[in-house]
């Protein structure tokens, strides 16, 4: 293991020196607009909502600041609610609030550029998700888990729909060791582990543009409507794996707006002939309506729905079950002399190996070195093959739940 880390500084090296073979290609963008992106979705829940905003940036850019804004939502009641940032481009209701039917909602948007301001929008009321459920089966050829939902709408409900969903996974080290080792005093020490190492939890947010619609099918309804699909090579299902679901009704024209976007981002080739345009949303800027803004102002029902499923639930003992980190052999490298020494005291400070205890070459009642002289007495793996924390936190979610 130990020499994988001097090939990889080599390739390194010898990459450098390749590069000078190749001529680059300097991309630069031929034009840019400083547009202002807004993502704004008010629902049924009663809670803070939530305003998102920024502004575009130029390729190979860092993502810039969004300057302060003053951000309300008024409705043609006279209600009125004023948002405050709670960190840079996020801000928040003041109240908490809910949209109702029948009312129509506007979003408004003042900065030092101009002042913003969305169309008119109201509520789009659609039923519960009925029933999330996992399935086995096989997708564009691979096996796997696949996440499903059946939602019953009445006819004169939305049949336009956006799912979002966040998934947490339960993460268990390959390799499990009480202690750790330091140098100290010149020498190699075990000490006692000061953290949980062994099973950790990762919640990942959807980055997908998942859209439905029901306009096509002779009733509004979903019936298995694939939202996800988890390969079996896929480690996230290794163990426990939980999802929880959001579906958001679309009105018809937010529903175009990301179709849309989803289209224009699953473009293979940004370089290719059809470069994408412009995509319209529904705000535009009060004091120069020909001004480009990026965004979509939604009012929508909102429903939500979390399972739960172990890989024992689909994959029996005879499978070989996927793992986070496939580089995992064990190395037990020389620490004699100094020099071989320096280099696993390199490692263990940089955190790219852990301990696992004495090798077989040591004596059992001694200790010794055994009589080879390139193996050491140690044995060592990568870390992330022993420290879940590199993967995730060990911090059990509020909301997991085991068998």
């Amino acid at each position: 293991m130990i020499d994988r880390y001097y090939r990889g500084l080599l390739m390194l090296f010898l990459t450098a020196l390749l590069q000078g073979c190749i001529e680059p290609y300097d991309f630069e963008a031929e034009s840019y607009e400083n547009i202002m992106v807004v993502e704004a979705n008010i629902t049924d829940e009663f809670k803070r909502q939530e305003v998102l905003l920024t502004r575009s940036f130029m390729v190979g850019y860092d993502t810039p600041m969004p300057q302060s804004a003053s951000v309300w939502v008024y409705d043609d009641s006279g209600n009125s609610y004023l948002f405050r940032e709670v960190e840079p481009g996020r801000y928040l209701s003041l109240e908490e609030f809910a949209a109702v039917p029948n009312r129509n909602y506007r979003l408004h948007i003042t900065t030092t550029t101009g002042r913003y301001e969305s169309h008119p929008t109201t509520l789009e009321e659609s039923s519960p998700i009925d029933d999330l459920y996992a399935r086995r089966t096989t997708f564009n050829g691979d096996d796997g888990v696949a996440l499903l939902i059946d939602n019953y709408n009445p006819e004169d409900a939305a049949t336009y729909f956006r799912y979002k969903y966040e998934e947490t996974y339960k993460i268990i080290s390959r390799y499990f060791h009480d202690f750790d080792m330091v140098y100290e005093d010149g020498q190699f020490r075990e000490v006692p582990k000061t953290k949980e190492e062994r099973i950790c939890y990762n919640t990942v947010p959807s980055n997908d543009i998942i859209l439905a619609a029901t306009t096509s099918l002779q009733e509004n309804n979903l019936e298995g409507f694939l939202v996800r699909f988890i390969d079996s090579r896929n480690p996230i299902g290794s163990r426990r794996y939980s999802i929880l679901l959001e579906q958001q009704a679309l009105s018809p024209e937010a529903f175009t707006y990301y179709e849309t976007l989803k289209k224009l981002s699953g473009s293979d080739n940004v370089f290719s002939q059809n470069q994408p345009g412009f995509v319209t949303g529904n705000i535009y800027k009060v004091n120069d309506p020909e001004e480009m803004v990026v965004g979509m102002f939604n009012v929508s029902s909102v429903s939500s729905k979390r399972i739960y499923f172990n890989y024992s639930d689909f994959y029996g003992p005879e499978y070989d079950r996927p793992h986070f980190t496939d580089d995992c052999d064990i190395s037990t490298p020389p620490i004699n002399p100094q020099e071989a020494a320096d280099n696993v005291i390199a490692f263990l400070e940089l955190g790219w190996i852990k301990y696992l205890g004495l090798s077989h070459l040591a004596g059992e009642e001694t200790g010794v070195i055994g009589a080879i002289d390139d193996v050491g007495p140690y044995m060592f793996v990568n870390a992330e093959c022993v420290d879940c924390t590199l993967l995730g936190t060990n911090e059990v979610p509020d909301f997991w739940e085991e068998e």
